[in-house]
């Protein structure tokens, strides 16, 4: 039974095209840490202030936000392995520009505004696509199987990458890490370049602004959805970048340096999984429904009749006058 999940689970491998996107994501998610831990150090390096430290990572987050709409619109009117493959050739010459930049000594906090603006808007054309190449890769049956694979390899990237991350800032710098997060990015646009996606049944017959107003139709329409959304943003905006600017700010204070940075997100990783791991295996016993269940067939429960008017009122006026008083009905 064990040998026959393990073959189902590694099924995806033999697919050439799932191969070389388990590749591109693993490597676009493990870059990311090492423009995260860099940027983040440089800033504080440059201003030492957690303001401004907010205000970069804002400048990236913001312009992400505000164009995944369009990169989705995008995605569904042209070829998802071309956007996210142009998205990361761009981010390959942006991440060698800013290396260039420190290593030169002129970087300047403005600068890092810039870039980070650049990078955000860069990332929501990439992003989109990624949901939508791996369906049209795997047969259906075995995509559940390609999608535990895909979180696997993202899981192990969120580990290795921070940890990685964190000793190349604390021992070569950060244009040494911002170099690295540009390789990530060519070696990914090099392995979505080597999909054959099979072209869609029909293409996008809206036009751009037309694809955008629908989908935020489509999102106001659906109660539920709206919810998710609202509790997304909240997180975000509470726990998230409140979290990610704490942990810079507490590892560049009081643990030593940029590798206890990245040890600590590598650590939140593994709980990650562990988690996920632990929420799949544990499934709790549903006993609300049995108690009120038995509750509902208890004769405590049942509703009482309730008697007619006419006996009510009979039974009032041969009720004698000091029982009355004495029960305290007036």
């Amino acid at each position: 039974m064990a040998v026959q999940a393990v073959t189902r689970l590694l099924a995806p491998a033999r697919i050439g095209g799932f191969r070389w996107f388990w590749l591109a994501t693993a490597l676009s998610v493990g870059g990311d840490f090492f423009s995260f831990i860099a940027i983040s150090w440089l800033t504080l390096q440059l201003t030492g202030s957690a303001l401004a430290l907010g205000i970069v990572l804002t400048a990236q987050g913001v312009p992400r936000a505000a164009l995944l709409l369009v990169g989705g619109a995008l995605t569904d009117r042209f070829s998802a392995r071309r956007l996210m493959s142009a998205s990361a050739l761009a981010r390959t010459v942006l991440m060698g520009a800013i290396a260039l930049d420190v290593a030169a000594g002129h970087v300047q906090l403005w600068h890092l505004y810039v870039y980070s603006v650049l990078f955000g808007t860069l990332g929501a054309f990439f992003i989109p696509g990624q949901g939508t190449v791996l369906p049209r890769l795997m047969p259906s049956d075995l995509l559940e199987a390609g999608n535990a694979v895909m979180n696997m390899g993202l899981q192990a990237a969120r580990v290795i990458g921070p940890a990685a991350a964190g000793l190349v800032v604390a021992h070569f710098g950060p244009a040494s890490s911002f170099a690295i997060d540009g390789a990530c990015f060519l070696l990914c646009a090099i392995a979505l370049l080597q999909l054959r996606i099979p072209a869609s049944v029909k293409g996008a017959s809206q036009d751009l602004l037309a694809s955008i107003r629908a989908g935020l139709a489509y999102a106001w329409a659906d109660r539920a959805l709206l919810g998710v959304l609202a509790i997304v943003i909240a997180l975000n905006f509470a726990l998230t970048g409140p979290f990610q600017i704490g942990l810079v700010l507490i590892a560049r204070q009081r643990l030593g340096g940029a590798s206890s940075l990245g040890i600590v997100l590598a650590a939140g990783a593994v709980g990650s999984l562990l988690g996920t791991l632990a929420g799949g295996t544990f499934r709790p016993r549903r006993v609300w429904p049995k108690r009120i269940e038995t509750a509902r067939s208890s004769p405590s429960s049942r509703p009482r009749p309730r008697p007619s008017p006419s006996v009510t009122s009979t039974a009032t006026r041969a009720r004698p006058r000091s029982r009355r008083y004495a029960d305290g009905v007036i």
